[in-house]
Order: structure tokens, then sequence, then C-alpha cells
């Protein structure tokens, strides 16, 4: 639609009717089923959550017990407290000597 308008020619478009109301059926049953959604994600993550970290604990018990030492002469793995103190051990090598003998 075209309107003159002091002596100038404007042309007018009709706007689309844009519901913004929040009392509008449409985008209040869009908006409750993203939050729906959402929510059941929320939920299933929720109920997941308590099998991933027994998942994830008995992993590194089965890591752990993997890397438990065995004892050359008779095959036994060590208990906790020699794995232990293997740890703390110094490794097998040339050891230094605070007092070196001079010839």
């Amino acid at each position: 639609m075209v309107v003159e308008e002091e002596g100038r020619w404007n042309l007018v478009l009709p706007l689309p009717k844009v519901t913004l109301c929040s009392d509008s059926k449409p985008l209040r049953r869009r908006r409750d089923a993203v939050l729906a959604r959402r929510a059941e994600r929320a939920r299933a993550q929720q109920e997941e959550y308590p099998e991933q970290l027994r998942r994830a604990a008995a992993q590194k018990r089965a890591e752990h017990e993997a890397a438990r030492p065995v004892c050359a002469g008779c095959g036994t793995k060590f208990d906790n407290d020699r794995w232990e103190n293997t740890r703390l051990s110094p490794e097998p090598g040339p050891r230094w000597d605070p007092n070196p003998r001079r010839d």
C-alpha cells in the first residue's frame, strides 16, 4: 500500500502478527517441551552418575592390582605393606658413597 505524506510517497507494508504474550499456548507448549526434555536428560544423567562412579572405582582397583609386583622367586603377589616398602626403597644401581676411597 502506498501512502502520500506531506508530499512524499511511502510504501507501507502490513506487519505480520507476532505473539509475544506469555499466555500464548503454542509458545508455552514449546517452552514446556524444551524444559521437559532438559529435565529428562538431567534425570537420566543423575541416575547414571552413581554407576559411573562405581565403574571408575572398579577400574582404578583393577589397575592397582595389575600394577602389583610379584616375587621373582616364588611368584606370589606382594601384600600392600610389602608393596609400599618397595616403593620407598631406592632403585638398584650404583650407590653414592660419602667417603670414597683414595688410593
